[in-house]
């Protein structure tokens, strides 16, 4: 008996969220996302409710979901059970074997509900269907003296008292009370006279009315003995081993105890190293077995080992909160999903932890950008759980789009302008050389050419380099064209589908520098195209931020040519481009150009408030 699909309604993040569970489901998803919250749920509905309707209604009101906190809404779980046994069948008076469902309902009112098939439970048929089957919630394992170990002795207690032999413990525990208090009557015996005079009373005796076996399991620890016979407390343990040990209980508890178990683990994976990690995984593995697993984790180590089949990608929308992240990865297994990202240097697990994804084209791209988030909200990417990408090249943003499309992971990517133009249009040179000139550099080409070791691939890609540069000097600088076969096309028609209606407004507003159009049909599907490119966008408006951008460039001796001269906007230019192996030195411009407003109405910062904005939600 397992649970197949679960339910929940206005409880905390989770406004509506339907969902399947396999044997084991491992929930991620970024800070935020409900994963706590779902188990939470999951506890709630097997939990004995208090019958004070004063209690029962100040925890709706207290958890119920906010955007449903002035209606008459309530919180609901629904669980979809398969392989119900006949005593589980029983009690909800079915006598075929199928699929059930258990419904759990509380309201505002404090009405507690719950019903099972069609059969509403009293106490007594929930307390039987709780003996069938039992919900295990374990918090965080990081330490055993902070009711680390309550869980597991809740599961103890509930198998002795269920497994043979539990009638002679309490059999011994009267044994117990009778031999206390003939023990105490000899004691207590030479004050009855006191008693009688003082008290007026017959005797005085010792209680043991309130001595419960729960008083010794609420006393019972777990020790190690080393191999000198010596005894030390489990906390002794660092926390790694105490997880490893707790968990491998839990599975031996999963295998021999009565009725059916899902247990749900909160972070079995927290503040571990990796092999720990690594060795928990395959114990949960080994748990689901015999008993059903939901673990929350933020571990790309566990959720590599584990599959990526397990896992249930959470994401949290700004209007109806907790949802599971749509996903197609049909014909893509995790394998091949690694193998197409690791060449950008990334994997399909951090993408999956994280809030929202930021593709940009190279390395200075990526330090302009983080910094530029770092200053607008006083935090770093990492802290707001944002993973900036640099895809070293605007072909390659399209194919880390369209994975973490097929993931379900939000994700902006930022393109130079010249994205948006048919790739066989943009120029590669200036313009700049008369007849002469570009004569002795087709000749310096061909001598080139003729020298270059094709044998090699850096001979090959240098060769179609100067190939593309001699066709443009002897064809002429080619006519901009928009659109058509470029890298935004790719990107638009591969990842969004985009209808030619769409294509075609947009093609226009190309062509024609409609730039609000532009920013309108691309932003709606997190693009940004940065006009002209980045490091013209930190030179500025009529070279406006060169003023504070020259002097740092010269201090660390990065840039020669001298204000006024021939090319020097240009040596700026490409003293720029080279400092993302220089990021201290790209921070301090940075610092300058904002300092200066010169990221005032420009693409790169509107796009930086729109990755803030979803970064906040």
């Amino acid at each position: 008996m397992r649970i197949t699909n679960l339910k929940i309604k206005n409880y905390r993040s989770i406004e509506s969220l339907n969902t399947r569970l396999d044997s084991l489901t491992m929930l991620c998803g970024p800070n935020g996302s409900g994963k706590s919250n779902i188990l939470k749920a999951i506890t709630l509905a097997f939990s004995d409710i208090s019958l004070d309707k004063r209690v029962v209604g100040q925890f709706v009101r207290d958890n119920i979901t906010k955007s449903k906190l002035n209606s008459s809404a309530s919180i609901q779980v629904e669980l979809w059970f398969s392989d119900a046994p006949i005593s589980v069948l029983a009690i909800a008076q079915e006598t075929k074997v199928k699929p059930i469902v258990y419904k759990f309902k509380l309201t505002k009112s404090g009405n507690v509900t719950r019903k099972l098939g069609r059969i509403e439970l009293d106490d007594e048929s929930f307390k039987k269907l709780s003996e069938k089957f039992s919900i295990v919630y374990i918090p965080t394992i990081r330490d055993l003296e902070n009711d680390g170990l309550r869980p597991f002795l809740e599961l103890f207690k509930k198998t002795i008292q269920t497994a043979r032999g539990g009638r002679e413990l309490t059999r011994h525990l009267t044994d117990i009370k009778t031999t206390l208090s003939k023990k105490a009557a000899l004691i207590l015996g030479e004050q009855k006279a006191v008693v009688q005079n003082i008290l007026n009373a017959r005797a005085i005796e010792l209680s043991t009315a309130e001595i419960e076996l729960d008083d010794l399991y609420d006393n019972l620890k777990l020790q190690i003995k080393d191999s000198s016979r010596n005894t030390l407390p489990m906390e002794y343990l660092g926390t790694g081993h105490q997880s490893a040990v707790i968990i491998n209980l839990y599975k031996q508890f999963g295998e021999n105890s009565p009725g059916q178990t899902t247990y749900l683990f909160e972070e079995p994976d927290a503040h571990l190293h990796p092999p720990t990690i690594r060795a928990i995984g395959s114990q949960l593995d080994q748990i689901s077995i015999s008993s059903q697993v939901v673990v929350s984790t933020h571990s790309p180590i566990l959720l590599s080992q584990l599959g990526l089949e397990k896992a249930l990608h959470l994401k949290i929308d700004n209007n109806t909160g907790t949802k599971v992240a749509d996903s197609n990865l049909s014909g893509l297994s995790q394998t091949q999903l690694n193998h197409r990202l690791l060449k950008y240097g990334l994997r399909v697990t951090e993408a999956l932890f994280s809030k929202l994804v930021v593709i940009v084209e190279g390395g200075t791209d990526a330090i302009v950008v983080g910094r530029l988030i770092e200053i607008r909200s006083g935090k770093s990417s990492d802290q707001m759980d944002l993973l900036l990408v640099p895809a070293t090249g605007k072909e390659n943003i399209v194919d880390i789009a369209e994975i973490l499309q097929k993931l379900g992971v939000k994700w902006i990517a930022i393109f130079d302008f010249d994205a948006a133009l048919t790739t066989s249009s943009v120029p590669i040179t200036l313009g700049g050389m008369g007849f002469p000139e570009v004569v002795d550099a087709l000749d310096a080409i061909d001598n080139i050419l003729a020298d270059i070791d094709t044998h090699q691939k850096r001979g090959r890609k240098a060769r179609t380099q100067f190939e593309l540069i001699k066709k443009e000097l002897e064809d002429g600088i080619p006519k901009s064209e928009f659109y058509d076969n470029s890298t935004l096309q790719d990107m638009m028609e591969r990842v969004h589908k985009i209808s030619g209606r769409s294509a075609a407004a947009l093609k226009s507003a190309i062509r024609n520098g409609r730039i609000q159009v532009i920013r309108q049909i691309l932003s709606a599907r997190g693009i940004w195209l940065i006009r002209p490119d980045l490091e013209y966008t930190l030179v500025g408006r009529n070279n406006g931020n060169l003023p504070v951008i020259d002097p740092i460039l010269r201090r660390f001796n990065k840039l020669n040519a001298l204000p006024g001269s021939p090319g020097y906007e240009r040596a700026v230019v490409n003293s720029l481009h080279s400092l993302s192996s220089a990021p201290e030195i790209l921070v301090d411009v940075v610092d300058a150009v904002d300092s200066n407003g010169g990221f005032s109405r420009t693409d790169i910062n509107l796009a930086v408030k729109q990755i803030l904005k979803i970064a906040r939600l």
